[in-house]
């Protein structure tokens, strides 16, 4: 499944462009550090070794290193860290750039409604190694008693329901709202789409964006915002569905 999608051409294409390419022979090339870091995605719980277990296992051009592997040859985990920090961050941001796309068609149904793609935007905060490196550059939680105990990276991220494709992603230190990072990833909308978000999102400038995007929305508000009212509209009828004909009661009144 993963050299289907992230090949190893565009692998390696990558590493080339990023310039992270080892200079000497090594026990865990780039490409392989790649597909480790994609495999420790898909089994965050597992350590170093129960990954490395499942890399090996799935790919087939990594026979060597599957000898390496019956042989006691397992990389360490201060061998793998040290691969990790060589291959840098730079070259995962580029390869999700690279993939990173919808992937229905007009056939689903579960995908669009009226003719618009249906697309969520999400925010989270993730937990980063406590060092005065990341502590300096994304900041801590906390409150006014005390501060939490890791650093935290907030990432904003687009997706398409129903298919669960990534559409893109941006990550900023804590100080930097959701509404800031969800503006740079406007450009991953095309015109039309329904962009889908929950209350957090709503904020007059950043609906103005979307809108002036060509992006349609349907937001939740919350419960303290006076949503005045502009017009007020006819009744109105949808129809019924057509379940067949039923049988009425001797006693049930005309009509519906």
């Amino acid at each position: 499944m993963l050299v289907r999608v992230f090949t190893p051409e565009l692998v390696d294409r990558v590493v080339d462009e990023v310039g992270v390419r080892e200079q000497r022979k090594r026990a865990l090339p780039a490409r392989v550090v790649v597909y480790y870091l994609l495999v420790m995605v898909l089994f965050f719980q597992s350590s170093y070794g129960e990954v490395w277990n499942k890399l090996v296992a799935g790919l087939e051009w990594a026979k060597r290193v599957q000898v390496r592997l019956a042989l006691g040859m397992q990389p360490t985990p201060a061998a793998i860290t040290s691969a990790r920090g060589r291959l840098g961050w730079r070259v995962m941001a580029a390869l999700m750039e690279q993939v990173a796309g919808p992937l229905a068609g007009r056939e689903s149904p579960s995908v669009f409604v009226s003719g618009m793609r249906l697309v969520a935007v999400e925010g989270m905060c993730l937990d980063v190694a406590d060092t005065p490196e990341n502590g300096g550059e994304f900041g801590y939680p906390g409150n006014d008693e005390r501060r939490g105990s890791f650093p935290q990276v907030r990432v904003v991220g687009l997706g398409e329901c129903g298919t669960r494709a990534v559409l893109g992603a941006s990550c900023s230190p804590l100080a930097t709202g959701e509404q800031a990072l969800t503006r740079g990833l406007l450009g991953r909308l095309p015109r039309g789409d329904l962009l889908l978000a929950d209350r957090n999102f709503l904020f007059h400038g950043l609906l103005k964006d979307v809108l002036d995007a060509g992006v349609h929305v349907l937001w939740r508000a919350k419960s303290d915002i006076s949503l005045p009212v502009l017009e007020v509209l006819g009744r109105w009828h949808l129809p019924l569905p057509d379940r067949g004909a039923r049988p009425r009661p001797a006693d049930a009144p005309e009509g519906r």
